[in-house]
C-alpha cells in the first residue's frame, strides 16, 4: 500500500467508551480500517507500579515505542504490536498487524503525547458521567481483568478518576469532535459524520 493511511485518534475517560466507540467506527468499513491500541505499550509493571495513579498515569506508556510502530503502519509497513496481559501485566506474544486505509488510535492516553497526535488527522473525545464511568469500569475490570469489585472500585476512585481530573482531562482541548456516550443517539450522530467523512 502507497497511499498513507488516515489515522483517527480515540481520547477520553476510563469507562466512557472508547474502545467500544472503536469497534463501531472499525465496523462501518471492516475491511478498510485498523485499530491500534495504545494499551499494548505499557512499560515495565515494576516501573509502572512506582508511578503516581499507576497505569493510569501517561507516563506509563512507551511513547517511542508505539510512535515508531503507528508511523511504520501509517507508511504502508506491518508491525508486530505487543499483546499485553492486564492480569499478570506482561506482554504475552505479539501479532501482526497490517496496514489499512483508516487507523483508528484508541487509548486512554492517545492525546497525552504531542509527536503521536501530529500523526492523527482527526481527533475523537469521548465523555460519559461519572456513575455511568464507574459502573463500566467496574463490570470490564471484574469480567476482563480478574478484580474483584472492591479493587475495581478503589482502582475507579484512587488511580483512574483522579488521574483523569489531573492530567487527562486538559486533552479534550485537542478534539475536534467531542460526543457524550451515556447510552443515547449522540454516538450515533457521530458514526453518521464519520462515515462520510470516510467517504
Amino acid at each position: 500500500m502507497n497511499k498513507k493511511s488516515f489515522v483517527i485518534g480515540v481520547s477520553g475517560a476510563t469507562g466512557s467508551g472508547k474502545s467500544w466507540f472503536a469497534k463501531q467506527v472499525k465496523d462501518l468499513a471492516s475491511d478498510s480500517i485498523g485499530v491500534f491500541t495504545l494499551d499494548s505499550y505499557y512499560k515495565n509493571n515494576n516501573y509502572v507500579n512506582c508511578l503516581k495513579y499507576r497505569h493510569d498515569n501517561p507516563d506509563a506508556i512507551n511513547y517511542d515505542f508505539a510512535i515508531v510502530d503507528l508511523q511504520n503502519i501509517i507508511n504502508g509497513h506491518s508491525i508486530r504490536v505487543p499483546q499485553y496481559d492486564y492480569e499478570t501485566h506482561k506482554v504475552i506474544k505479539y501479532d501482526i498487524k497490517e496496514p489499512m486505509p483508516i487507523i483508528i488510535v484508541e487509548g486512554l492516553f492517545a492525546f497525552s503525547d504531542e509527536r503521536l497526535r501530529h500523526l492523527m488527522d482527526f481527533l475523537v473525545w469521548i465523555e460519559a458521567d461519572y456513575d455511568v464511568r464507574l459502573q463500566r469500569r467496574i463490570n470490564r475490570d471484574i469480567n476482563e481483568r480478574g478484580d474483584t469489585i472492591d479493587s475495581a472500585t478503589e482502582r475507579f476512585t484512587c488511580d483512574a478518576e483522579p488521574a483523569f481530573q489531573e492530567i487527562i482531562s486538559i486533552n479534550k482541548q485537542y478534539a475536534d469532535c467531542v460526543i457524550f456516550n451515556n447510552g443515547n443517539n449522540h454516538v450515533s450522530k457521530t458514526l453518521l459524520m464519520l462515515k462520510n467523512l470516510l467517504q
